[in-house]
């Protein structure tokens, strides 16, 4: 999205009256959000921009190696067993939050 909703939809499930946030104006930040279902709950949580990366991969049918290849990324300069923390983290959560299922 192109502005930083987090602190509203945050202010919204905590019952905060949102007077004082948008008298402050919602700051045109881009952020990366995502957006799934679990059964009949809508839930939602910010992205960082290297997950985001990952799991537009994972929409198009990507490989869980093309995975570990943005989990490496060069810009973060990180070794290579963080880069793979990270990927088994996002495994971790996806799986948790139900992204993912069994190919048909």
């Amino acid at each position: 999205v192109d502005y930083a909703v987090l602190p509203l939809w945050r202010a919204v499930a905590d019952g905060e009256p949102l007077e004082a946030l948008v008298a402050e104006g919602v700051v045109q930040e881009p952020t990366e959000v995502l957006v799934w279902r679990q059964g009949f709950a809508v839930c939602h949580r910010g992205l960082d921009t290297l997950e985001a990366r990952a799991l537009r991969l994972v929409a198009r049918g990507t490989t869980f190696a093309q995975v570990c290849e943005v989990a490496a990324d060069p810009d973060t300069n990180s070794d290579p067993s963080a880069a793979a923390q990270r990927a088994i983290t996002w495994l971790r959560r996806w799986l948790g939050d139900e992204l993912l299922q069994k190919p048909s």
